[in-house]
């Protein structure tokens, strides 16, 4: 898979049919980040950030403005 065709099949996600749970149970993802760790062999890079889970900065979500003041969820976060 090129980077051109992978970065049209993203762009096609737009929302989740299925949520997924990483082996290490660290992570629940969407469709969007299953796709490129299966047909762009990116699993690695799920490996990775599961791997750092662990880190207080990175378990405790932070809330960031938006335009409507409210908060945003991370697309990638530890569960629970």
């Amino acid at each position: 898979m090129t980077p051109q065709q992978l970065t049209e099949a993203l762009a096609r996600f737009t929302g989740t049919e299925n949520y997924y749970r990483h082996w290490t149970n660290q992570l629940v993802f969407t469709n969007g980040v299953h796709y490129p760790a299966e047909r762009a062999g990116a699993c690695w890079l799920i490996d990775a950030i599961a791997s750092y889970q662990h880190e207080p900065v990175i378990k405790r979500p932070r809330c960031r403005s938006s335009s409507y003041g409210g908060c945003r969820s991370p697309m990638i976060r530890a569960p629970g």
